[in-house]
Formats: structure tokens, sequence, C-alpha cells
């Protein structure tokens, strides 16, 4: 147990997110405290002023940007590791079993049987990954979920 030095209340250490300089290996406030401070629209609206001022200067704002693709370019393993982070937050999935259904497909997307660059493609709503197709399908597949009668509507354009 733990007392969290914003709330004041005794709460299990798991509750407490990491951090090495502090004695113990954690937080001082809670989880609950430290995501009620970050989202006040006081924080929010200082982080943003932050950000405005220190990004002004272009030129500090090109040296910044030069400097954060010069790092990710330079380190395969860092573009890999964020691929996969992302297709786990996004889609569910691993980096590994999308490049698993790639390689199933021979290449090809699932909708046209074309070769060209596989996309993930997931529903919006349900956020369940559906399969790997062309970025020309997933774009498609978007507007016909997006715009009721689509479909009938482009076939009258068409015509």
């Amino acid at each position: 147990m733990k007392i969290c030095s914003k709330c004041k209340t005794p709460k299990p250490a798991a509750q407490f997110p990491k951090a090495k300089r502090y004695a113990g290996g954690l937080y001082c406030w809670c989880q609950k405290c430290v995501h009620e401070y970050n989202c006040s629209p006081e924080r929010v609206a200082h982080d943003r002023a932050r950000r405005k001022t220190k990004f002004a200067d272009p030129e500090t704002r090109k040296a910044y940007n030069t400097y954060r693709r010069n790092r990710y370019n330079s380190n395969p393993q860092e573009r890999r590791r964020h691929k996969d982070e992302m297709y786990q937050r996004k889609y569910d999935i691993t980096l590994e079993f999308f490049e698993s259904e790639i390689k199933k497909q021979h290449g090809r997307c699932k909708l046209c049987g074309k070769r060209r660059r596989l996309v993930a493609d997931h529903n919006h709503k349900t956020k369940k990954y559906r399969g790997a197709i062309c970025g020309l399908c997933n774009v498609a597949v978007g507007r016909i979920e997006l715009v009721p009668n689509f479909i009938l509507k482009v076939q009258e354009y068409i015509q």
C-alpha cells in the first residue's frame, strides 16, 4: 500500500505509475490523479502554448523535424517496433501476423487481386481487423462504409 500525495488515499502499489527517480520506483501520485492532472483544461492549454512558442520559429521546427526524421530513418529496428506497436494499438494484431497474411495472399490485394503495397483494413465501428488490401481498395471500402447508398450513387453517376 502507498499513499497518493495528491488525493491522500492509500492505494495498492499497482495503481501508481513506475518512475525510477522516486522512492520505491513508483510515482508519488496515483494513476487516476495523474490522468486528471494531464487532462485538465489548464494543463492542455499550457502544453499547447508551450508547443506553439517552441515551434513558432521555422528554423527551430525544421531542425527538430530533421533531427527526428534522421533518428527514425537511421534505425530500422525502431521503425519496425513503432509499426508493430501501431498495429497492436489500432488493429489488435502483430506486425508478424500482418506479414504472414501478406505472404498467404502472395502480395496481392484481397479485393482487386493486384500486386500493390498492402495496408491493414479494419472496421471503424468495431475496430476489428478484416484483412490486407491495397490502399485504393481501402479508400473505396471506407467510403462505402461512411456514405449511405454510395454504390448506388456511383452507378447513377457513371451512367
